[in-house]
C-alpha cells in the first residue's frame, strides 16, 4: 500500500504543517494548496497592537503550481457594525521549511514531504472602540483530497481575532496554541495530543470542537478587503459534524479545561479539523481563536524488517559487537541468547555484549517491539576465546654473519595453537612450524617480509612484520688536488654509505683529529700526511670501519718575504724611497711599487713617484715549489702648496711664450680670470693647465699693453689664496 501523508500544525512561535499526500492504488496529480494557519494579537500599550498570521502552504513538488504566498497579506479591520474601519498589510516576512517529526515508528513518510510556514506581523494603532474590533484575514484554496467537506477544493480559509470592548477589557492579547500534532497518524493506534494554548494575561481558556470558516474562492482567491463576520461555515459530508469531524473509535474528543485531543482513527485518508479556544475573564467571553488543520490518517503497515549481520570475526574473545542491518525500524530490543546471565539484553541499535562463556549462542533482534509493525529475526555466533598472533621482530643486524632468533606472542592458546612461519626465499630455513624458531639467516641485504601464522579452534589468523638486514658500512672521502704550500688549508668531502646514520673520527697524521662529516684543517708545517677516517654505525648494522690514505698530502714550506723602506714618508718635492730585501728561502722576486711599476729583481730598489699619496709597495717571492709570499709595505708622498705667475708673455706665433698661465702644485679648487684696464673680463677658467692666448672673448687680438690678473685657489690643506696682479703682453 502506498501512501502520501499532508499534514500541518500550528504552536506559539512556530507553528508546523507537514504535508503527506495519500495515495491508495494510483498517485494522486492535484496540486495541494493553502494547508493551513492561525491570527492572534498582542497589546503593546498605547493603543498599539502586534498582529501575528501564520500561514502554511505545500512546498513539495506535486505544488509547483499550486497557492504561493500573498507579497502583502491583507487584514481587514471592522467596528462592531461590520464597517470597514481600515485596511492592514502585512509584508511577506519569507517562508521557512518545516522539519518533519514522526512518533510513530511504524508509520514511513515518502521523501517528498515538503511544508513552508510563514509569520507575517505588522502593528497598527488601535484607539478604544465600544463594540472593539473584529480582524480578519482571508484566502483560497485547500486541498482537494480532504474527505470529510463537501467540494474541499472550492474552500477558502478565514482566520479572525476579536479585540474586546474596552469596557470589559483594557489592552487585552488573545490567545494561542503552542503545541502541533504529529505529522501523521496511523489507523487503530490511540492518539493522545495536548492541543493547549497560552494567553499573555493569563485568561481562562476552554477548548471545544468547531467548525472551520471558509474564505476565499478560486475566483476571488485574495479577498482584499476580505469580508466581515459573521462567516460562512464550511459543509460536512454526510456522517461528520462538529464533533464528529474524523472517522474513529473511540471517537475523536477534547478536554474543555486542558486541551487535551484524545481518539483512534479507524479510516485512511485526509481530513479537516477545527478547534476553536475561547478566553475568558471574570466570566465574560473576550475572545476565541479559530484554527483548523489537516489530520492525515495512514495504514501504517510498512515493510519493517529485523535483520542481524552474519558473523564474520571468529576467535576475537567473549566480547562480542553486533551489527543492526535491520530495514524501516526506528526502535530495537536484541536479546543476546546468554544462559548463564539475566542481563543479556540490549535497546542499542548497534550493541556489543560480553559473554560469560565460550559457545554457540542464538541471537534474537525485535525491530519496533511493542508496536503492531514489529518484526523478529535470528542468528547463530560461535564466540571462541580471542586468536590475535603478534611478533617483535629482532634488531637488524649486519649481512656478515646474520643470525636471528623470533618469538611467537600476541594472544593465543600455547597448548593448542599451531605455528607457521613464512621467512621467505631468501632466508634460511625459508619456513618453520616452531613457536619460537632460532638462528634464520638472509642471503642478501633488504627488508624482508616475515609472517606468523596461528591456527586454533578452526580459527587461523596471520600477522606480518618486517626484518631488515644492512649492509656494513662503507668509509670512503675525497679531497681537491693541486698545490699545497704551508699553511695548507683543505676541505674533506666525505663519501661514506651506510644504511643508518654514521659517526666518524678523522686523523690528519699530524696529531689533530675531528668528528664532523666534512671536515675542514689546516696544514701548518710543511710535511708529508696520511689521513684515516673511522666511520661507526651504532644501530641497524653495528659496525666500525676503517679507511687510511697513506701519504695523500705534500705540504711544500713557502719562502719569506721581507724588506724595509727608507724612508716611510716624503715631501712631492722629494719623493725619493729605497727599499732593501731581507727575504729567504726564495728563487726569484717581484716589486710593485703602487704606481703601475713593476720590477722583477731581488736587488734593493729606488723609486721616485710623480704625485703625492699613500703608495703600497709589494715584495712577491717565489720558490723552487712554485709557493709564493708576499708582503707589503705603504709609504706615502705629502703634498706641496706651490704658486708661481710670470709678469708677461709673448703671444706672437713662435711657438714661444704663447700662453699666460701660473704654475702650481697642491691645488684642490681653482678659478683664473684677466680684465682689461676698464675691468672688462678678457678670459676665465678653471682648469690648472688652461692659459690665456692673448686675445678677447670673441677670439680678437688683444693689443700690446697690461692687463690685470686674479686667481683665486684653495690648496690641499683646505686654505683659500688670492693673488692679483698685472701681465704685460708683448708682441
Amino acid at each position: 500500500m502506498y501512501f502520501y501523508a499532508l499534514y500541518f500544525s500550528l504552536v506559539n512561535k512556530k507553528i508546523f504543517l507537514y504535508l503527506v499526500l495519500l495515495v491508495w492504488g494510483v498517485t494522486l496529480t492535484h496540486a495541494t494548496h493553502l494547508i493551513g494557519g492561525e491570527m492572534y494579537y498582542d497589546c503593546l500599550g498605547n493603543n498599539q497592537y502586534k498582529i501575528t498570521l501564520k500561514i502554511y502552504r505545500d512546498c513539495g513538488p506535486s505544488n509547483t503550481q499550486g497557492t504561493g504566498y500573498d507579497q502583502n497579506a491583507v487584514v481587514g479591520i471592522y467596528n462592531a457594525f461590520g464597517v470597514l474601519v481600515k485596511t492592514v498589510n502585512l509584508p511577506f516576512p519569507g517562508a521557512n521549511q518545516l522539519p518533519m517529526n514522526l512518533t510513530n515508528p511504524c508509520l514511513v513518510a515518502p521523501p517528498n514531504i515538503c511544508v513552508e510556514e510563514a509569520i507575517y506581523t505588522g502593528i497598527t494603532d488601535l484607539p478604544p472602540l465600544t463594540g472593539g474590533y473584529d480582524l480578519v484575514y482571508q484566502r483560497c484554496c485547500r486541498n482537494p483530497t480532504i474527505l470529510n467537506i463537501v467540494t474541499p477544493a472550492s474552500y477558502g480559509n478565514t482566520y479572525w481575532a476579536h479585540v474586546p470592548d474596552p469596557g470589559m477589557a483594557v489592552c487585552n492579547s488573545s490567545p494561542r496554541f503552542k503545541n502541533f500534532p504529529p505529522i501523521a497518524i496511523c489507523t487503530n493506534d490511540l492518539l493522545n495530543f495536548d492541543h493547549s494554548a497560552t494567553d499573555p494575561d493569563g485568561d481562562v481558556l476552554i477548548y471545544e470542537f468547531c467548525r472551520p470558516y471558509h474564505g476565499g474562492s478560486s475566483g476571488n482567491p485574495a479577498p482584499n478587503p476580505p469580508s466581515p463576520p459573521p462567516f460562512n461555515n464550511i459543509i460536512w459530508i454526510g456522517g461528520f459534524n462538529d464533533n464528529y469531524q474524523i472517522t474513529s473509535n473511540p471517537a475523536f474528543a477534547i478536554n474543555a479545561s486542558t486541551g487535551n485531543l484524545v481518539g483512534m482513527a479507524t479510516q485512511q485518508g485526509q481530513y479537516v479539523m477545527g478547534v476553536k479556544v475561547k478566553e475568558f475573564r471574570n466570566g465574560n467571553l473576550l475572545s476565541e481563536n479559530v484554527r483548523d488543520f489537516q489530520f492525515n490518517v495512514a495504514l501504517c503497515d510498512p515493510a519493517i524488517i529485523s535483520s542481524i549481520s552474519s558473523q564474520t570475526i571468529f576467535c576475537d574473545g567473549l566480547t562480542v559487537s553486533f551489527q543492526n542491518s535491520s530495514q524501516g525500524s526506528s526502535f530495537y530490543f536484541w536479546n543476546f541468547g546468554d544462559p548463564n546471565s539475566t542481563a543479556d539484553t540490549s535497546n542499542l541499535t548497534n550493541p556489543t555484549y560480553t559473554y560469560s562463556d565460550t559457545g554457540t549462542y542464538t541471537v534474537m533482534l525485535v525491530a519496533n517491539p511493542g508496536w503492531s509493525c514489529a518484526d523478529t529475526s535470528y542468528q547463530t555466533f560461535d564466540v571462541r576465546y580471542k586468536l590475535k598472533p603478534s611478533f617483535i621482530p629482532p634488531n637488524p643486524q649486519c649481512l656478515n654473519g646474520n643470525s636471528f632468533d623470533f618469538f611467537a606472542g600476541g594472544l593465543y592458546d600455547t597448548i593448542a595453537a599451531e605455528f607457521l612461519w613464512d621467512f621467505g626465499i631468501n632466508a634460511t630455513p625459508p619456513s618453520s612450524t616452531d613457536e619460537n624458531p632460532q638462528n634464520v639467516s638472509f642471503d642478501v641485504v633488504g627488508f624482508f617480509p616475515v609472517t606468523l601464522t596461528v591456527s586454533q579452534d578452526g580459527c587461523t589468523l596471520s600477522y606480518t612484520d618486517t626484518v631488515k638486514v644492512y649492509p656494513h658500512p662503507v668509509p670512503e672521502f675525497d679531497f681537491p688536488g693541486g698545490l699545497a704550500c704551508q699553511p695548507f688549508t683543505v676541505n674533506l668531502v666525505n663519501q661514506s654509505q651506510a644504511w643508518t646514520n654514521m659517526q666518524y673520527l678523522w686523523d690528519f697524521g699530524d696529531g689533530n683529529t675531528s668528528t664532523e662529516p666534512n671536515p675542514i684543517h689546516t696544514y701548518w708545517d710543511s710535511g708529508t700526511y696520511s689521513v684515516t677516517l673511522i666511520v661507526t654505525t651504532s644501530y641497524g648494522c653495528i659496525d666500525t670501519v676503517t679507511i687510511t690514505k697513506p701519504n695523500i698530502f705534500h705540504v711544500f714550506p713557502r719562502p719569506v718575504s721581507s724588506f724595509t723602506v727608507q724612508p716611510e714618508e716624503q715631501s712631492i718635492f722629494q719623493p725619493f724611497f729605497n727599499t732593501y730585501n731581507f727575504s729567504k728561502l726564495h728563487t726569484a722576486c717581484t716589486w710593485l711599487f703602487g704606481d703601475e711599476t713593476l720590477i722583477e729583481s731581488c736587488d734593493n730598489q729606488f723609486h721616485e713617484y710623480a704625485d703625492s699619496g699613500y703608495y703600497p709597495i709589494s715584495l712577491i717571492t717565489i720558490n723552487e715549489f712554485g709557493c709564493t709570499d708576499t708582503l707589503t709595505r705603504i709609504v706615502r708622498v705629502h703634498p706641496e702648496f706651490v704658486f708661481f705667475i710670470p709678469n708677461a708673455f709673448t703671444p706672437d706665433g713662435d711657438w714661444k711664450n704663447e700662453f699666460y698661465l701660473p704654475k702650481m702644485m697642491g691645488v684642490k679648487e681653482y678659478e683664473f680670470y684677466i680684465f682689461d684696464r676698464w675691468g672688462k673680463v678678457l678670459f676665465n677658467t678653471t682648469e690648472q693647465a688652461e692659459g690665456w692666448n692673448g686675445k678677447a672673448n670673441n677670439g680678437s687680438p688683444m693689443p700690446v699693453g697690461v692687463y690685470v690678473y686674479l686667481a683665486k685657489i684653495k690648496d690641499v690643506f683646505g686654505k683659500n689664496h688670492e693673488y692679483i696682479g698685472h701681465v704685460t703682453l708683448i708682441r
